[in-house]
C-alpha cells in the first residue's frame, strides 16, 4: 500500500504525547477503477479495544477485515 494513496489512520493519546500511525485503509482496484475507501465513511462497523482497532471494508461484494494492533 502507498501512503500517498490510502488514507491514515492515527492516534491521538489523550496524554498529549506524540501521535502514532496506526493503520493505512486499503485500496481496491486499479487505475481507473481504483477505490480508495475512508474509516469515517460508510456504514462498516469499526471497533477499538485497549489492544487494537478492528476496521470491516464491503468492497464488490466481498467483505474484508482489517486489524491493527495499537502500540
Amino acid at each position: 500500500m502507498d501512503s500517498e494513496t490510502s488514507i491514515e489512520l492515527w492516534r491521538q493519546p489523550a496524554d498529549g504525547s506524540a501521535p502514532t500511525q496506526v493503520a493505512l485503509a486499503p485500496v481496491f482496484g486499479t487505475g481507473l477503477n481504483q477505490t480508495t475507501p475512508d474509516y469515517l465513511i460508510g456504514d462498516q462497523p469499526t471497533f477499538a479495544t485497549k489492544h487494537g482497532f478492528v476496521h470491516f471494508w464491503l468492497e464488490d461484494q466481498v467483505l474484508d477485515l482489517q486489524w491493527a494492533p495499537l502500540p
